[in-house]
């Protein structure tokens, strides 16, 4: 987790300052009674109107207080939307947070508009037996694999496929119920300037804590 929250500093360390603007905008949003920080119930009110209501953050609001006082600080948020950015999944087995090395369903990767993930010791001992597929590829192989087509349809003369089976990686376990269309603008314009960065750190990560 603590290389999660330096890639989310170095990545702030790096913005214009309209985003990090826009970074306080997000905390703001979330500190409804102003007193510098958020609790769970200002957490939750802020997660529901922008995803909707969903049991992985009751886990996640603890992940990310950094300092266990059940409240969060304007870097705990600042790690939050780097965790939204990048999509780094809940894993579909045991429900925890996957703060490094993860296995992805090749096929929903592929078909799906969400990808089926599982932390190492779900896949250890092949928590996917409900699932209906079952290729599974480690996130560093899968992006390497990807990477590899990619390569091959340039040197072909040929465009990259442009469904959603390789360029766009499918809405990760934490984004389900995300339909409701009430995110703000501080929200989207934020995910943006971070998404690209981070959604490569997602699949190149290899370990972390």
């Amino acid at each position: 987790m603590e290389e999660i929250r330096l890639a989310a500093l170095a990545s702030y360390n790096n913005f214009s300052e309209e985003q990090k603007k826009e970074i306080t905008k997000i905390f703001s949003s979330m500190d409804v009674n102003g007193d510098g920080k958020v609790d769970y119930m200002e957490f939750f009110a802020y997660c529901k109107e922008i995803y909707g209501g969903d049991y992985y953050f009751h886990s996640l609001f603890h992940l990310i207080d950094q300092n266990g006082d059940d409240k969060l600080d304007f870097q705990d948020v600042m790690t939050l939307c780097y965790i939204w950015a990048s999509g780094r999944p809940f894993c579909d087995g045991c429900k925890k947070f996957i703060t490094g090395l993860f296995f992805t369903c090749v096929c929903c990767r592929f078909e799906s508009s969400e990808s089926y993930d599982l932390c190492t010791p779900c896949y250890n001992i092949r928590r996917f037996y409900f699932h209906r597929h079952t290729e599974f590829l480690d996130n560093y192989t899968f992006s390497l694999q990807l990477q590899t087509e990619i390569n091959g349809a340039e040197e072909t003369n040929s465009q990259p496929p442009q469904s959603q089976n390789t360029l766009e990686a499918p809405a990760s376990s934490y984004r389900r119920g995300n339909s409701k269309g009430k995110r703000k603008s501080a929200f989207e314009f934020i995910v943006q300037a971070l998404s690209v960065a981070a959604s490569a750190a997602t699949l190149a990560t290899v370990g972390g804590n």
